[in-house]
C-alpha cells in the first residue's frame, strides 16, 4: 500500500461549530461507524446537566462540559467542540430538564485508534489471550508510509471486511446526507484518477468533468 495523502481530515470551509459533531466528522484512512460517537447526558431540573458516558469508548478523551439546563420543551440545543486528532472535547449549549438518557452524538477524534481500542476489549471479553493490540506509530505521518517497503504489520489475515457496494453509500449519501460520505467519495475519487487521497485534487476533478458535459466550473460550489 503506497499512497499520498493531504492529511487534512476536516477540509476548509468547515466551521468551529460543526466539526465536533456527528455531521461534520472528518474523513481519514480508516472511517468506522461513520467516525461517529454517542454522548450521554443527564439533566435535573436545578442544576448543570451531567456527562454519564462515551460510546463507543473512546481512552484518555477529555471531556470539559459547559453545559446548561435550558427551559422544557427547547430540545437538543447542545454542541461538542473538538479537532481532529485532538483527546480534549467541549460541550456548550443546553438540554431541556429532568432527562435521564439524553443522548447528543459527535465526530471521533481518532477513528482508528477507537477502533482498535474496542476490537481490544472485544476480544478480551471473549477471553482471548492477546497482547494489548493498541499502538500508535507517530515517528512519521500516516500519508509517508510505504508499508511493502518497510515490512510493517506483516500478519497473518484472519478476517477480511469488504465495503457495501456504490450502490448502497451513495444511496445512503442521498437519502441522509452523510457529509462524511460525500467527503470520502471526493478524496476516492482523487485516489482513483491522480493516486491521492486529496479534497482540492477531488474537487478539480469534479468541476473538469462537468466542464467538459458543457458547465462552467465558477458556476460549481
Amino acid at each position: 500500500m503506497n499512497f499520498l495523502s493531504d492529511n487534512n481530515p476536516v477540509p476548509d470551509g468547515y466551521i468551529w461549530q460543526d466539526i465536533g459533531n456527528y455531521y461534520g466528522a472528518g474523513t481519514y484512512l480508516l472511517n468506522w461507524r461513520e467516525n461517529q460517537f454517542d454522548l450521554q447526558l443527564r439533566s435535573f431540573q436545578n442544576s448543570n446537566p451531567l456527562v454519564i458516558s462515551d460510546k463507543p469508548k473512546q481512552s484518555d478523551l477529555l471531556i470539559y462540559n459547559f453545559l446548561k439546563t435550558g427551559e422544557k420543551g427547547t430540545g437538543d440545543n447542545a454542541y461538542i467542540y473538538s479537532s481532529p486528532m485532538s483527546n480534549e472535547m467541549y460541550v456548550r449549549g443546553t438540554i431541556p430538564p429532568n432527562e435521564n438518557n439524553f443522548i447528543i452524538s459527535g465526530s471521533m477524534t481518532n477513528p482508528s485508534k477507537t477502533m482498535a481500542e474496542s476490537l481490544n476489549s472485544f476480544l478480551i471479553d471473549r477471553r482471548f489471550s492477546i497482547k494489548n493490540i493498541v499502538t500508535e506509530r507517530k515517528e512519521k505521518p500516516e500519508y509517508d508510509i510505504n508499508y511493502s517497503e518497510t515490512g510493517f504489520f506483516k500478519y497473518d489475515t484472519v478476517y477480511s471486511h469488504y465495503s457495501p457496494s456504490l450502490d448502497s453509500i451513495n444511496y445512503w449519501f442521498l437519502k441522509k446526507s452523510v457529509n462524511l460520505y460525500g467527503e470520502a467519495l471526493v478524496k476516492t475519487i482523487s485516489k482513483e484518477k491522480r493516486n491521492i487521497f486529496s479534497t482540492d485534487s477531488g474537487i478539480a476533478i469534479i468541476k473538469n468533468f462537468w466542464k467538459q458535459k458543457g458547465i462552467e466550473p465558477s458556476a460549481l460550489n
